[in-house]
């Protein structure tokens, strides 16, 4: 929490969704004595797609407030309870989960637990990578799905030509590196 994390400046068209679902929980929460409505998201795609720099992005609107946390390599025996309390005795409005897909299946229950109790205290942004032949977590989808809270998934697509050609529209005053435009 609190520093800005380092990533390109080029912003995928789910970036303003998220930015605007991201500030109307918060006002929610401001006006409901910090209890947010229940509310996941989820950010799915193929792998290089560009869902963990939108995740940094997302992240770096609000440092202060926010959480970003990888969760590859997390241990099957991670504390989710020890790891709420830490979240909200520093104030954490907006928790940034990237990579959900790597944590061990025996994991699972407790992550889905972990994200269901997080929500009514703060937004929960996650990742995870999907393809043809593997699919994301599907009891954490089928979760998330099956509540009665206001979750949300999106399955991020590769840039279109319109998205690259805005992004480079808006940055070519730089120097264009092919390389910045994809993750």
């Amino acid at each position: 929490m609190g520093a800005v994390l380092p990533v390109l400046k080029t912003k995928r068209f789910l970036y303003d969704v998220m930015t605007t679902r991201l500030n109307k929980l918060d006002a929610y929460a401001a006006r409901n004595n910090d209890a947010y409505e229940d509310s996941a998201t989820a950010i799915l795609g193929v792998r290089q797609i560009g869902k963990t720099v939108l995740l940094k992005q997302l992240y770096n609107v609000a440092p202060d407030i926010s959480e970003y946390r990888d969760c590859t390599g997390m241990p099957s025996d991670f504390d989710f309870d020890g790891y709420l309390r830490k979240l909200l005795d520093s104030g954490v409005k907006r928790l940034f989960l990237d990579e959900v897909c790597k944590i061990q299946r025996d994991s699972l229950a407790d992550l889905i637990r972990f994200i269901k109790d997080a929500c009514a205290f703060m937004s929960v942004t996650f990742t995870g990578s999907t393809n043809h032949n593997w699919k994301p977590q599907p009891d954490l989808l089928a979760e998330l799905e099956s509540s009665k809270n206001d979750n949300f998934i999106y399955n991020i697509q590769c840039i279109s030509a319109e998205e690259f050609l805005l992004n480079l529209s808006k940055y070519a005053g730089d120097a264009i590196d092919m390389t910045n435009y994809f993750d």
